[in-house]
């Protein structure tokens, strides 16, 4: 190759016919390398551009799914995360301002409960029928103290008491024993 050298009408009528064809054979092949050079690269070029179509449609798809959650798709709630959605989904709460006050029974509201009552309308005794460590069959002579609690029924106007008792039993296991369920006859 030559080297580059500007070349002027002066320059080039200077020279000889045999160095104007070299000059003219040198300058067609380094055409013909920049033309196979241009030929690869636009070959890359548009490699790269459909490269490029594909990775931005699947950037599209991947920000379509990021942006899917339980209220904008089928998604269930549990798949949302530990993510707070954004201000603009929040969903509208309450407008009543706090009172001030604390939860619960204020300060110096008198309670009301129901009381038991010394006489029952009916009592209902509740024995273990056998031990549940050993499985020793137990009597009710074999009690050996009770728990008692009231419950009441409504009857068509007046209030009903029941006492339920249940009964303690010691076997030779020597462990408590005690009823687990309470029922009731009407």
């Amino acid at each position: 190759m030559m080297q580059q050298t500007r070349l002027t009408r002066d320059r080039l009528s200077a020279l000889s016919k045999p160095d104007l064809i070299d000059l003219v054979m040198e300058l067609a092949a380094q055409n013909a390398l920049l033309q196979a050079r241009v030929d690869e690269l636009e070959k890359q070029n548009r490699q790269l551009r459909d490269q490029n179509a594909s990775l931005v449609q699947r950037v599209s798809d991947l920000e379509r799914r990021l942006g899917l959650n339980s209220s904008n798709s089928s998604k269930p709630p549990s798949s949302d995360g530990l993510a707070k959605p954004a201000a603009r989904e929040r969903r509208t709460r309450s407008l009543r301002g706090k009172s001030g006050r604390k939860s619960g029974g204020q300060h110096g509201h008198k309670g009301t409960t129901l009381k038991q009552v010394a006489t029952p309308d009916a009592l209902v005794h509740h024995y273990p029928h056998q031990c549940t460590r050993c499985s020793a069959t137990l009597s009710p002579e074999a009690a050996t103290g009770f728990a008692a609690r009231q419950v009441f029924g409504l009857a068509s106007l007046s209030t009903l008491w029941f006492e339920a008792s249940d009964f303690q039993s010691d076997p030779a296991s020597a462990k408590t024993n005690r009823a687990m369920t309470l029922s009731f006859q009407k």
